[in-house]
């Protein structure tokens, strides 16, 4: 209300400002929590993994391929649920809140996965040129992935541990949980987000621009089918396709070149359905590309208020710099380190 000099009264409070700064709390609040929950699911995989490394060590369990197997399970597991159970606990909520919440129809799953797995493979070729290319600053990815058997048991196995339990673990933690408690503040928030949170995650340069595209279309499937079956089931299907694939290269099932067009014939169908999907998709539903990002909890924010707000919050930052530790300590060749 203007007084007659023209000018606001001293005292009149600024409603929308005050409720911005509000809206602003609440997000960062909602991020610091996810931020320390994939801050302990990071260091619950370490923690895990050096308890199996010592009780191998004392011969309490033993190194074969069995137990091997087995504790690949229990580290994959365990540092997703067990974190993920006190995050639960602490935001007072349920499992059935974030496994599934809606029973996907077929006519709808299908391209669903469909268009997943079309963005899937071209994420796979944008990670490999980045990773082919980074040797022009002499840089090279130290990690290396073993994931193909050389039996029949091993293969299974290596399904097992590499493509179906990561699968379940990590859609239930980023999905199911993470990217859960940021849709409060909008659909395109949660999706970037969560997305940020996974790639970054992997902690290799091998990985994280990839699962950061996958991070980005298993959460957008997510929001849209509201359920978290399709992102399992085109993390597995994706996963599969690396362990079978790097199986039939190891042990020479064929010339390499052979497998080499397969894949490539692979990948191009699978692009090919995406788009085909994609379009299905927009006929059947002309909204389901479209992001509602306005909520009742923080309509007064854009998206790149969110964004900067998300990261800037102890939680989050925190994850952030651990995983940019780890992937410099994984740029390092590994005779500067003794090892």
């Amino acid at each position: 209300m203007n007084n007659i000099y023209g000018g606001y009264y001293p005292f009149e409070i600024n409603y929308e400002a005050e409720e911005k700064k509000r809206q602003k709390k609440s997000l960062k609040s909602t991020s610091n929590k996810v931020g320390l929950f994939v801050t302990a699911y990071f260091l619950s995989m370490y923690l895990i993994s050096i308890v199996l490394g010592v009780l191998t060590g004392f011969g309490m369990i033993s190194k074969t391929s069995e137990t091997q197997y087995f504790t690949q399970m229990l580290y994959s597991v365990g540092a997703s649920f067990i974190p993920g159970i006190i995050f639960l606990l602490a935001m007072k909520g349920k499992v059935s809140d974030v496994l599934t919440k809606t029973l996907v129809k077929p006519t709808t799953l299908v391209p669903v996965l469909m268009f997943g797995m079309g963005v899937a493979m071209l994420a796979n070729i944008a990670a490999t040129i980045f990773d082919n290319n980074i040797s022009i600053f002499e840089l090279k990815n130290q990690v290396s992935f073993d994931m193909e058997g050389t039996t029949i048991f091993e293969f299974i196995m290596s399904v097992i541990t590499t493509a179906l339990v990561p699968a379940f673990a990590e859609e239930f933690a980023f999905r199911g949980l993470a990217m859960s408690y940021l849709r409060k503040h909008g659909d395109a928030f949660a999706i970037f987000g969560s997305s940020l949170l996974f790639g970054a995650m992997h902690g290799n340069t091998t990985q994280i621009i990839f699962a950061f595209l996958l991070g980005l279309i298993f959460a957008f499937v997510d929001v849209k089918t509201n359920s978290i079956i399709p992102s399992v089931i085109i993390h597995f299907v994706n996963n599969f396709y690396a362990v079978l694939s790097n199986t039939l290269i190891a042990n020479k099932v064929m010339p390499e070149q052979y497998i080499n067009i397969i894949c490539i014939g692979l990948m191009a169908a699978f692009s090919l359905l995406g788009v085909l999907s994609a379009i299905y998709l927009s006929k059947a539903d002309r909204d389901f590309f479209k992001l509602d990002d306005k909520t009742p909890e923080t309509f007064l924010l854009s998206f790149k208020e969110k964004i900067g707000s998300f990261i800037a919050n102890p939680g989050v930052l925190i994850a952030l710099s651990l995983f940019t530790a780890e992937m410099i300590a994984n740029l390092i060749p590994r005779e500067y380190l003794g090892l």
